[in-house]
């Protein structure tokens, strides 16, 4: 047992892991790399602790053979956190456009205006991101003349439709709720403020989406995005920290500072697939929380004065999948099944109650200016602003390249607020000479980067 929330505890942790349970082969710590997936204070500590041992005589002890990589999952977990603090808004300013609002108007009051738990949250942001686009698709249904109280009658209009009307309304909406223009319209016109918080939302959602899509089916290309575009949100949302550690996961996997064959390794071991289907992807720590799950279920149910933690991991740590496909044998002997899926009620009439409402007045836009009691925070051009004003990738690159066996010791990690970048030391990866990130003229995020600002 250490206190893994220091770097003493780490010490204490990746002895008992390679020391005394796993004993690889010494070669493995003068020629080897392993990597170590944790949320973002466990890769910084390693990556302290490995600053701080970088001139150690032995090849354990310089720790070299330890690569650091966020974990996916709390990647996903923080970005909703994010969405959660720019769009939730307060308890006495409610306007349609804030997810406080869909929460009370669905009558969801088990979620807390702060880091609410995963799966109420992460429902909630996506019932509430397909209710902003089917309410776009009812403003222009209604423009039409079409009756959107009854999803019968929006269904039978869109039968009706040609391929050509169909494909012209989807890209009118597109343009609408997810161009750059409108997420950042320019500040000499009319800006229609609740439709603007709109459209932020579900630009902010659609990065998540499209990072929850690659872990599904392991597009680890989607995921390899979404990372890039991630390193901008979380410095525009002054989670400073997170922003530094996806500068390190996108160093690993876009960058010259790893060989291909690495980097195909950190994306693909960063998921697991237990059921073996295309669509049965999660990602590795999320696995990982599951199992401890159960082991503090079997250990609630079990614990007796001679039943503890060590015989818990002695009889019941490593045969868990094992003891439940001997059970599904055995019960289909006697006719018997377990279906052990949570299944979810349907929220199509919840979300199509609120794209009803939204579509009357919220999720127009108004020609003229409209206040809202709040105003969603930009946060992807905030951090572009910040990445060049503050030259973070500058103040980036001069921590991680080195061009010798030893690079200058970084600060040990602290406590301090986000701003601090403390605790971060050189990354080991295959050869003597360590890149860092940079953004050539024809790299997608330098695109993004100019394209935003201009």
């Amino acid at each position: 047992m250490y206190d893994e929330g220091s770097t003493g505890g780490h010490y204490g942790v990746t002895d008992s892991i390679f020391r005394d349970q796993l004993k690889p082969d010494p070669v493995v710590y003068s020629d080897g790399l392993v990597l170590a997936y944790g949320d973002q204070a466990t890769a910084q500590l390693l990556r302290t602790i490995k600053a701080e041992q970088q001139e150690a005589s032995q090849d354990y002890d310089r720790r070299e053979w330890i690569l650091p990589v966020a974990a996916i999952f709390h990647l996903r977990m923080n970005f909703l956190y994010m969405v959660q603090r720019s769009h939730m808004s307060a308890a006495a300013v409610d306007p349609p456009s804030s997810l406080f609002h869909n929460m009370n108007f669905w009558g969801r009051k088990q979620i807390p205006s702060t880091k609410a738990p995963f799966h109420h949250l992460e429902e909630l942001v996506l019932h509430s991101f397909d209710a902003r686009v089917l309410g776009l698709l009812y403003t222009r249904l209604n423009y039409g003349g079409a009756a959107i109280e009854e999803p019968t009658n929006i269904q039978m209009r869109l039968s009706t439709m040609s391929h050509s009307e169909f494909l012209n309304l989807v890209e009118d909406i597109r343009l609408a709720a997810f161009s750059r223009q409108s997420r950042r319209p320019v500040k000499d016109s009319s800006i229609d403020i609740e439709f603007l918080n709109h459209i932020r939302f579900l630009q902010l959602v659609e990065i998540y989406k499209t990072l929850k899509h690659g872990v599904k089916y392991a597009d680890i290309g989607l995921i390899k995005r979404v990372i890039g575009i991630c390193c901008f949100l979380f410095e525009g949302s002054r989670q400073c920290r997170y922003a530094l550690e996806m500068l390190h996961l996108y160093r690993l996997i876009a960058s010259s500072a790893t060989t291909p064959e690495l980097k195909l390794a950190i994306l693909s071991n960063s998921l697991v697939n237990l059921r073996g289907k295309e669509d049965s992807w999660q990602e590795v720590d999320l696995f990982l929380e599951h199992l401890n799950l159960d082991l503090k279920r079997q250990l609630w149910a079990r614990k007796n004065s001679t039943f503890d933690v060590d015989l818990l991991f002695e009889t019941t740590a490593l045969n868990g999948p094992y003891c439940a496909k001997i059970r599904t044998v055995i019960e289909s002997q006697f006719g018997e099944y377990t279906n052990a899926r949570h299944r979810l009620k349907s929220a199509a009439d919840d979300i199509h109650m609120l794209a009803y409402e939204l579509s009357y007045h919220s999720i127009r836009k108004s020609s003229s200016s409209r206040s809202s009691k709040f105003t969603a925070p930009d946060y992807l051009s905030d951090g572009i602003e910040r990445f060049i004003n503050e030259k973070r990738l500058q103040r980036f690159n001069e921590r991680v390249i080195r061009t010798g066996p030893i690079a200058a010791a970084a600060p040990p990690a602290t406590s301090g607020d986000d701003e601090d970048d403390g605790g971060v030391g050189g990354d080991a990866d295959a050869g003597d000479e360590y890149e860092g990130v940079d953004l050539p003229d024809d790299h997608p995020l330098h695109e993004v980067m100019v394209g935003v600002l201009s």
